[in-house]
């Protein structure tokens, strides 16, 4: 039986980490296709059709040296010792030379495994303007496509964090605390509330991860459970920062306006809650992956209070009197926060690896 974890994308990733060179320079220069491609191999969300292999391995041997090669190979053969593969099979893979046929034959073996017979059938949904199709793994087709398991994922993050939140004050004989003036929670409720909404995010966007093809922290990355108390522990002191400074009272004696007033508030609030722990896991992250450039920094610490001010503003529109609007405003601005900062932790988490710095002969 063949593991799991042995998939184009897992050999790829062994070559990249060799290869002081973009997954856009394999793309663009050496297969002609646009480089999202070549990042859902490494993900293993597609498979590289065979027709690409030759491409793929031009690549690999124009940007290594011999040595190099050899490292590669000793690394792609201790891959193939643990993937479960039948001893005749590595063997004759082992037996294979010179290092440009081995790798042919190697991508060719995990693009055709019969165990991705599964995958490949496995529904995705494509999202597109104004179209929810399915498609394959080939990845030719353009469009994002999100694999109903890792969508399963993302509403579980969202609501299951609202629950537990809910539960607790149910249990705690808590009042449910959904925004507005005097309802806020303060103090250890703050805090509760801070690691109510975190905890489940961080830990099913690293299950995304770890069913992206990349089960265990690597060299000098902390284990699981130290992400997870960095990224909890910090939106707990957002939420402390936020709700225990008196930030609303603050605001409200401005006397802005009271639309302006709402959207100033929770921008603040959107901000103090989400920016903490995106800094922590960006710098969590930093050592073994690339640092993104300071557009993509800002983008990340601004998704999920842009996605707040949208929930807000939508409930500003309504003809309602303001204490029948509070709960829904506090409903909508929490479900944004936790999609918001979801995504970003997801996303941020299944950044391309970082690359070795050897220089190819």
């Amino acid at each position: 039986m063949i593991h799991a974890g042995f998939s184009p994308g897992g050999i790829l990733r062994i070559v990249f980490r060799y290869i002081n060179e973009s997954p856009r320079t394999m793309a663009e220069l050496y297969l002609y296709r646009d480089r999202t491609l070549v990042y859902k191999w490494l993900h293993d969300s597609a498979a590289p059709p065979k027709a690409l292999v030759p491409g793929i391995v031009a690549f690999v041997m124009e940007k290594t040296c011999e040595p190099v090669r050899l490292s590669i190979r000793s690394e792609l053969e201790a891959y193939v010792a643990v993937s479960g593969i039948a001893p005749g099979i590595a063997a004759l893979l082992a037996g294979t030379s010179p290092f440009q046929k081995y790798m042919e034959d190697l991508l060719l073996l995990a693009i055709s495994l019969p165990s991705r017979e599964k995958s490949a059938m496995e529904p995705v949904v494509r999202l597109e303007v104004g179209t929810v199709a399915e498609a394959g793994q080939d990845g030719t087709r353009k469009g994002l496509s999100i694999p109903i398991t890792e969508l399963a994922i993302a509403l579980l993050a969202v609501f299951f964090s609202s629950a537990l939140w809910n539960g607790i004050n149910r249990l705690l004989g808590w009042t449910c605390y959904m925004g507005g003036t005097g309802r806020e929670p303060r103090g250890l409720a703050a805090a509760v509330w801070g690691i109510s909404l975190a905890l489940p995010i961080i830990l099913l966007a690293l299950a995304a991860r770890r069913k992206a093809g990349d089960p265990t922290p690597r060299g000098g990355r902390p284990g699981t459970m130290a992400i997870c108390a960095i990224y909890t522990l910090s939106c707990m002191v957002g939420a402390l920062a936020f709700y225990n400074s008196g930030l609303r009272t603050d605001v409200e004696g401005l006397r802005l306006g009271y639309g302006f007033q709402e959207l100033v508030i929770a921008f603040a609030f959107a901000i103090l809650v989400s920016l903490l722990p995106f800094i922590a896991i960006m710098v969590i992250w930093s050592a073994p992956e690339p640092r993104p450039r300071l557009f993509a920094i800002l983008g990340y610490s601004l998704f999920p209070p842009l996605l707040v001010l949208a929930g807000v503003s939508f409930t500003l529109l309504i003809d309602r009197p303001i204490i029948e609007l509070e709960q829904l405003r506090g409903f909508l601005a929490g479900l944004m926060l936790r999609i918001g900062m979801y995504l970003v932790a997801r996303r941020y988490c299944l950044r391309e690896p970082r690359k070795r710095s050897v220089r190819s002969g």
